[in-house]
């Protein structure tokens, strides 16, 4: 398909496509970014239940061992 016209739409076309390309990169580098996020966040939620879990129980200790009548 030659540019007959000479509007240079054959150069503006590998222009788009070009940058088509690149931004795809960036999305997938960018998703994969936020999956491994994901993934840090949902193990901080785990290891924050597990602490608070912890705390819980040493304050349940503490006051039982004083408190007591």
């Amino acid at each position: 398909m030659a540019n007959e016209n000479g509007n240079g739409w054959d150069e503006y076309q590998k222009l788009v496509l070009s940058k088509l390309d690149t931004h795809e990169g960036w999305l997938r580098s960018l998703t994969e970014k936020q999956t491994e996020c994901r993934i840090e966040i949902a193990a901080l939620k785990a290891k924050a239940g597990a602490w608070g879990a912890v705390a819980a129980i040493a304050v349940s200790a503490i006051v039982n061992l004083f408190w007591k009548k």
